[in-house]
């Protein structure tokens, strides 16, 4: 699994929960991670600042 996150999807990345459910004989637990409290780059939370806006060349 694979999670991109760019200047547009920061938002989503923001809010969201990574979701792992993990089955057993005897039943099913469930894991909520938050992704912005989880992952990091150069070990920092990521902000929208570390993300480059695309300008065209009009």
């Amino acid at each position: 699994m694979k999670i991109l996150v760019n200047s547009d999807t920061f938002h989503i990345f923001q809010k969201e929960d990574l979701i792992i459910k993990v089955y057993f004989s005897k039943g099913v637990k469930t894991y909520y991670i938050n992704l912005a409290e989880s992952f990091t780059y150069n070990g920092k939370k990521l902000s929208k600042q570390d993300f480059l806006e695309l300008k065209s060349l009009d």
